[in-house]
């Protein structure tokens, strides 16, 4: 999930024919990837595929202050779920994380 939602944020700057920003947020969604994947709450879910329907419909309405809105809600939302207390001993699952295909359960 944190995968393909990144790979949605970065077809955004891709389709907006900006490859300065397209780099920036190679770098950007891998780091945070690695954020959310060690921090998030199991309870919840990194990015709502709704939050990304009414960005597309924003941008697609050229309504780019809209666009804006929703997507500084839509990054506070992701904070929000969050736990950043220390932990100890958390394990994370790198390459499952970042696999091209989920591993078999």
């Amino acid at each position: 999930m944190i995968r393909l939602s990144g790979q949605f944020h970065l077809l955004l700057a891709e389709f907006a024919g900006n490859a300065t920003l397209a780099g920036i947020l190679t770098d950007l969604i891998d780091r945070s990837s690695l954020a959310i994947a060690a921090f998030e709450r199991r309870s919840s879910h990194t990015c709502s595929a709704d939050d990304h329907r009414h960005l597309i419909a924003a941008l697609t309405g050229n309504r780019p202050g809209e666009a804006t809105a929703l997507m500084i809600e839509h990054l506070d939302e992701v904070e929000r779920q969050l736990d950043l207390e220390a932990k100890t001993d958390t394990r994370i699952d790198l390459k499952a994380i970042f696999a091209d295909e989920p591993e078999p359960a």
